[in-house]
């Protein structure tokens, strides 16, 4: 596909298709409720970073490095984010099924320069050393994800994985338990599954919640456009589809996949 027909289809899924849908989600969503989220996002992902980055077992360095309430904390505020972003968004405006269609098209042309400077500097302010080659990286990650489901069929709809990605958030609260008598972190594990694996998948999903919650809120227009509309609208719209194939991504990790 040429570089120019790809823009245009993105442009057209955008406004044939997207742009009703998120000017209906915008009415029970403002954008006044984004500082807060992306204050909670950030401050989730830089800590799960942190943890990803740990070469001995992830749940003992963890609990020496933060407390059990801390890591709840994080959590919870990803999965707020998520819930925000990704589901009162995205999911209940049909954006996600409508974008599902056009996923392995968005994503086969798409390069990094292509994405706005907001998931930069979003994904910097998230805990990245280097978020250009980190979004290198993912991209092509996203797009072997795509052309698999593309092939196969049988991966999870994105749909379901936004659903999914929630019950895993809600599980791994639920599985943090608190002893009034310790600070450290008390992790309920089912056996033989290492400790270490217990983080795996939460960065994914912290990842591509940054760049769908930014994106929402430069194609709603909560934040100002540094770039032209047309720009904007193709750079958003990417942005998103490889931010939800991130959270599948993710999705399958927390799974074992």
């Amino acid at each position: 596909m040429k570089k120019s027909t790809w823009r245009r289809l993105i442009q057209d899924v955008y406004s044939q298709e997207v742009a009703s849908k998120l000017l209906h989600a915008s009415r029970r969503w403002h954008g006044d409720k984004s500082s807060y989220r992306f204050e909670q996002l950030f401050r989730a992902s830089r800590t799960i970073r942190y943890i990803e980055q740990l070469d001995a077992d992830e749940s003992e360095d963890a609990s020496r490095a933060f407390t059990r309430e801390h890591i709840k904390s994080a959590i919870e505020g990803l999965r707020g984010a998520h819930r925000e972003f990704n589901e009162r968004v995205l999911l209940e405006s049909g954006v996600v099924e409508i974008l599902e269609v056009f996923m392995t098209d968005i994503v086969s042309e798409l390069k990094v320069s292509d994405l706005p400077p907001e998931d930069i500097e979003a994904l910097r302010s998230a805990g990245s050393t280097d978020p250009e080659a980190e979004l290198r990286i993912r991209i092509r990650r996203i797009q072997a994800y795509y052309e698999r489901a593309a092939r196969y069929r049988d991966q999870m709809s994105l749909s379901s994985c936004i659903a999914e990605a929630t019950q895993q958030l809600d599980r791994k609260i639920e599985s943090l338990e608190y002893d009034s008598n310790q600070s450290a972190i008390s992790i309920k594990l089912p056996e033989p599954q290492p400790k270490k694996k217990w983080f795996k998948g939460l960065g994914s999903i912290a990842r591509g919640t940054v760049l769908t919650g930014v994106d929402i809120s430069l194609l709603g227009g909560w934040w100002a456009l540094p770039l032209s509309p047309d720009t904007t609208i193709v750079g958003g719209v990417a942005s998103i589809v490889t931010g939800l194939g991130d959270i599948a991504i993710g999705v399958g990790e927390l799974r074992g996949e």
